[in-house]
């Protein structure tokens, strides 16, 4: 369409279409940028068409127009479905009120939730009213990065069962907490790897080789090895997702994968871990870390853990 003609009826019909087409598809604010990428005119004919960008979209824009009052009586109803603490995402889902209409009114989704009377429902957190632990910072990173399948954010605290105020009580920044919790976070250098990517990268490394060492892996892959334990567990369980039997030079498991399965299996189990105890939870036996170290005691003092002669046993 030339500057110099004037648009058919058919042709605005046609635009007009196309604009509600879009901004079905996309939600939120309809922007020349969001337009340009799934609109099948260009935001030129748009403006040329139905004049100046924000004109034109009104002329499409069907959705309620809220007020602080609006949005606070179905913060209210939306928490009547969901279980504490009611999340943006949610409460999206619920009223179809978007994020931009509540940033309008409220300096933060916080501040929102509080003045429509969400102010208590905090209590319902698992570390509400007690001091909460790096650990329990830790375990809490670990869960949202496996539920979300990415590294978390900030944000992401107001999905579970910590706050940010909590996490800042024991770290400086946000990074050195997932730093602590062995998450590498997300950058435009730092590549997010699926779990068939890290397994087809094991299988490539390790192909035509007679041992697993993970010093291999460090010397031979881009991809992190702690981004393989991460995703994994432990360095034994990624090579058995692999269908990759570890072993060393010498057809054995390597000394460092045993450690680490010591290390690994600790975790799971309260108190000073037994042979016993590594025997229900590890596919490998305690036998083997005698046969290795020379003693169950020996062992664990390797792999730095705690000994209590009383339960090694």
């Amino acid at each position: 369409m030339s500057d110099s003609e004037s648009p058919s009826h058919t042709e605005r019909e046609k635009i007009v279409k196309e604009l509600k087409r879009v901004d079905n598809k996309t939600g939120g604010r309809l922007t020349p940028e969001k337009f340009k990428e799934y609109g099948r005119f260009s935001v030129h004919d748009v403006i040329h068409t139905l004049g100046p960008w924000k004109q034109a979209v009104r002329s499409v824009e069907d959705r309620p127009v809220y007020s602080k009052n609006d949005v606070l009586e179905r913060i209210a109803e939306a928490s009547k479905f969901f279980e504490p603490p009611l999340t943006l995402d949610n409460f999206y889902s619920k009223t179809g009120i978007d994020s931009n209409v509540v940033y309008r009114f409220f300096d933060s989704w916080t501040g929102a939730k509080k003045e429509a009377g969400l102010c208590g429902e905090e209590e319902s957190f698992p570390y509400k009213g007690r001091e909460v632990s790096r650990e329990d910072v830790i375990e809490t990173l670990k869960g949202l990065e496996k539920d979300l399948g990415r590294p978390p954010k900030t944000r992401d605290l107001e999905k579970s069962s910590i706050t940010v105020r909590q996490l800042y009580n024991h770290y400086d920044s946000f990074s050195q907490a997932l730093e602590d919790a062995c998450i590498e976070p997300d950058s435009p250098g730092n590549r997010r790897y699926s779990n068939e990517e890290i397994i087809e990268e094991l299988n490539k490394v390790y192909s035509g080789e007679n041992h697993t060492s993970s010093t291999l892996f460090k010397q031979e892959s881009s991809i992190g090895l702690t981004t393989v334990v991460n995703r994994f567990g432990s360095w034994t369980d990624a090579l058995k997702a692999a269908d990759i039997t570890p072993q060393d030079n010498n057809g054995k498991i390597p000394e460092e994968d045993v450690l680490q399965e010591l290390r690994d299996v600790s975790k799971k189990v309260e108190g000073s871990m037994s042979s016993v105890d590594f025997n229900k939870v590890s596919d490998n036996s305690a036998s083997l870390m005698v046969q290795k170290f020379g003693s169950w005691e020996e062992a664990k003092k390797q792999a730095g853990l705690p000994i209590n002669s009383d339960q090694d046993r």
